[in-house]
């Protein structure tokens, strides 16, 4: 466990206390046997204003490296954005909306088996995610064969997704009225949520 300065200990509280009102994380029993834990480390955002010593000013980070030297690559494809791009340009869209996945990964579970190798420690104790974490080596490629199966025969036709940014590419207002809604209509089973921040 990395040293924790004591103002940004209690941000790290607030943090653990809202992730585990969200059920991403979880306290570790006494009786699990764990094989391997990893530290936590509060990383200052890019955007932050650094006289600000607020909790959304920090990202929570778990340091997965030992993890992820044992763990097997996922060779699933993530898009180049080169290619992305290019994809763009070809569409020429009249109207295009982003849509941005609210905190992507944690929408993700992880399954039963899988959460004690999430484990990490802190000053307040030790926890494992039940969300799918940033960090893990095989997250991004995880998270990007879910997308890529809820929008599948959308992508490059209506949208281009990265991870849990998507965008949707429509020559018409009337039809990219509809290809939203059908966008909405494949997050709804797989219970993805957009960030309230994006302005459709």
């Amino acid at each position: 466990m990395y040293q924790v300065t004591p103002y940004k200990r209690e941000i790290l509280r607030e943090q653990l206390d809202d992730l585990l009102r969200q059920g991403i994380i979880t306290p570790v029993s006494e009786s699990e046997n764990l094989l391997i834990t990893s530290p936590v480390v509060l990383e200052t955002r890019r955007s932050a204003n650094a006289d600000k010593k607020e909790s959304q000013n920090f990202r929570f980070c778990c340091n997965f490296r030992h993890l992820n030297a044992q763990t097997e690559n996922f060779k699933y494809v993530i898009p180049n954005l080169q290619e992305l791009t290019e994809s763009l340009s070809y569409l020429v869209p009249n109207f295009i909306t982003s849509i941005d996945l609210s905190s992507g990964f944690f929408q993700m579970e992880i399954s039963p088996d899988s959460t004690r190798y999430t484990a990490f420690n802190t000053c307040f104790g030790t926890y494992k995610f039940q969300r799918l974490p940033m960090g893990l080596k095989t997250a991004p490629n995880t998270f990007q064969l879910l997308m890529d199966m809820v929008l599948h025969g959308l992508k490059f036709r209506t949208c281009l997704c990265y991870l849990d940014d998507v965008l949707l590419c429509s020559d018409t207002f009337e039809k990219h009225l509809n290809d939203l809604n059908e966008i909405f209509e494949r997050f709804r089973p797989a219970e993805l949520v957009i960030s309230k921040n994006d302005k459709l």
